[in-house]
């Protein structure tokens, strides 16, 4: 997930410049703040993550 996408990374696995094992590492966390302090900055980057977008998370709160 990246802030609240849910992201299909299978295409985008063996093409990722940083090699799959970061990628596998994080599969199923929220990866936002890794993402943003690595590549949230490139444009690039983002032209590269956004049309792997298939769903959303939906942000709630919790009273809990």
């Amino acid at each position: 997930m990246l802030q609240h996408r849910v992201l299909d990374m299978r295409k985008w696995v063996d093409r990722h410049p940083g090699g799959m094992k970061p990628i596998l590492k994080h599969l199923r966390e929220d990866i936002t703040e890794l993402w943003m302090n690595y590549h949230g900055h490139s444009a690039h980057a983002w032209a590269q993550v956004l049309p792997l977008q298939y769903g959303w998370i939906a942000h709630t709160t919790s009273n809990k």
